[in-house]
Parts: structure tokens; sequence; C-alpha cells
């Protein structure tokens, strides 16, 4: 009986040249690829974090019309110890309402804001890095309950900062002339500071060249840094109201409410 006849088989294996031709090329490609993928990532984080901007500046309109145009507080200078338990501050009066637990809930519960967390609290790119104490030196906390801030309140909203006593110590919305370019949020990396003014902001997005603010009307924007970029190693701190093209920090500046000039 005659066996069935067996052909040679068509298929061959890659050569070594062919394998490490085809492994060059992969490796082109993601030279390419993993780049263009980072900047998208960066992106995606800053548009969440704009987003996270957009609720808080939300909060603020609707704080705003329960309070008689009074804008909450900050923190620091007030009778409380630790400063995140002061009922009056910002991130605990204005949570409700954006359906977020109080910072001072999350910090009891051991949860308090940190790098890679989800939440209202926390922007997406902050790295534990770039963190600081209010000296400007690198920080790092070693109480559990301690949280980092990544969002901060212009000092200048609080009368004890304020210039002067020329308005009021809870200062209205109705006092401010341009509250479309009137900072009351922006982007930070604080230990235990939940302020800051120009000088503070942190250019963390599209390759550290933008920051996200809120304006007392509720409006969230981003901004590259030299539309809005201080810096006190650079420009004497006397002079920071006076280097900030676009918005207004200080309702008590010297001219007051102007549109500063770089």
């Amino acid at each position: 009986m005659k066996r069935p006849f067996r052909g040679h088989s068509q298929h061959r294996a890659f050569t070594l040249i062919e394998l490490l031709a085809v492994i060059a090329i992969i490796a082109i490609l993601a030279g390419f690829l993993l780049p263009m993928l980072g900047r998208a990532m960066d992106r995606g984080r800053g548009t969440q974090c704009l987003a996270h901007m957009r609720q808080w500046g939300t909060a603020l309109t609707a704080y705003l019309a329960d309070h008689a145009g009074i804008f909450p507080e900050e923190a620091i200078g007030k009778p409380a110890t630790p400063i995140y338990s002061y009922t009056g501050a910002w991130f605990n009066a204005m949570s409700s309402y954006i359906d977020s637990p109080s910072m001072n809930d999350l910090c009891q519960q051991f949860m308090p804001p940190r790098p890679g967390q989800k939440n209202i609290f926390v922007c997406p790119s902050l790295k534990i890095e770039e963190v600081q104490d209010g000296s400007g030196n690198p920080a790092v906390p070693n109480n559990p309950r301690e949280p980092i801030y990544s969002y901060a309140y212009n000092l200048w909203l609080d009368h004890d900062d304020r210039a002067s006593g020329a308005y009021s110590t809870r200062l209205r919305v109705s006092q401010i002339l341009k509250p479309s370019r009137f900072v009351v949020f922006g982007e930070v990396a604080g230990l235990g500071f939940d302020n800051m003014a120009g000088q503070h902001l942190r250019f963390r997005h599209d390759g550290t060249t933008t920051v996200n603010i809120v304006f007392a009307d509720g409006h969230a924007q981003n901004f590259f840094w030299t539309n809005v970029f201080v810096n006190t190693a650079i420009i004497p701190a006397s002079q920071v109201k006076s280097a900030n093209v676009g918005v207004i920090w200080d309702p008590e500046g010297n001219p007051p409410q102007t549109d500063p000039v770089w």
C-alpha cells in the first residue's frame, strides 16, 4: 500500500536578520509614539484638573448665592488647630455644594488629599516631589492626617492679608469690580497651606507651562505661564501685582482692581 505523498511545507522561520529588522522598526515606532502618548495623557490630566476647578467654581457661585455674596474664609490664622478642621474655611464650607466630603472629614478618616488620589481636592498631575512648605522648601507629610493642597484660595480675599481695611472684613462679591478677572482659586502644591498668591502658583500642565485658575464669577480657565507668571526669585515681591497679565489678585492693589501691565 502506498503512503500518501507529503510535500514540503511552504512556511519557513524568520532569519535572525529579519527578526532584528522587525525589532528595530518596532523600537523606532515606539520612539515616536511614546512621547505622543505621554503628551496625550498629560493633556487628559490637565483636562480633568480643569473639570475639578470648574466644579469648585460652581460651588463658589452656589455658596455666594446662599451667603449674601460673602466669600468663604481661608484657614491660616484662624482659631483652629489643625487648620484643616476650621469649619468656615472654603474647603469645608463649600464641599457639600459638589457632593464631596469636607477636607476635615477626609483628614479625620485618615484619607487626606495626596498625589494619585481621585477626589475633588487633588489635581491628577500633582506629584509628591513638587510639594513645598510655606517657605518654599521641599516637604513631605509625616502626619497621616495632614493634607497636601493642590488647590488653594487667593490669600488677598482674607482681610488680614489685604493692604488695608477699606473693604469689609468678609469680602463681598459685589465689591469685586471685575469678577471675571479676579482670582479665587489656583493650583499649588502646598503642605499645610491652603492659600496662595501669584508667586505660589504651580504650572504643571502641558509640559509644566500652564495652570488652571478659578475666578470670582465662577468660571475656570487655563493660563500659559507668560500670561500669569509670577516668580519672586525674578520679580521682587513688592512688584508681583504688576507682573500679571489678564488676572487681578488684590482688590485693594495700587491702583485698585485695574488690569495689570507686564
